[in-house]
């Protein structure tokens, strides 16, 4: 169960990552496309944004994937919290908690999440667990 568990917060993770990476990558979903996303790097004082805000789009689109697919697990975790580290730290800190008011709610539980799969490992359903095995499943 253990791991249908993590299965199953992988998937959501992991999708929701790449869904947002994709909109700051490629404009999918209304986002804003790279330009667009690089210009809001730079007007959020994060230089230089010609690297920052691929390296931002990036994080978010690879990380979600490798949290998805369960490959490399912790780098991709981490790279996700990173991405929200730096978006509560830039955007949504001033703004309090909830998100509704554009606070850091979403953001923390993001990072929460993926520091989790740090901790537990992505379990025995991930590329990870079938190459170098997931421990004991609960």
């Amino acid at each position: 169960m253990r791991s249908l568990g993590l299965l199953i917060l992988r998937v959501f993770l992991g999708g929701i990552m790449m869904a947002h990476g994709s909109q700051k990558v490629f404009g999918a979903f209304e986002g804003p496309g790279m330009e667009g996303f690089t210009e809001t790097t730079r007007k959020l004082n994060l230089e230089p944004a010609e690297i920052l805000g691929p390296v931002g789009a990036y994080s978010e689109l690879l990380g979600g994937l490798s949290i998805l697919l369960g490959l490399f697990t912790p780098a991709g975790a981490l790279a996700i919290i990173n991405t929200m580290s730096v978006a509560i730290w830039k955007v949504h800190a001033k703004n309090g908690f909830w998100n509704n008011k554009r606070g850091y709610e979403f953001n923390a539980l993001i990072a929460a999440s993926a520091a989790a799969l740090i901790l537990t490992g992505p379990g025995k359903v991930s590329v990870d667990g079938l190459i170098f095995g997931s421990g004991e499943d609960k």
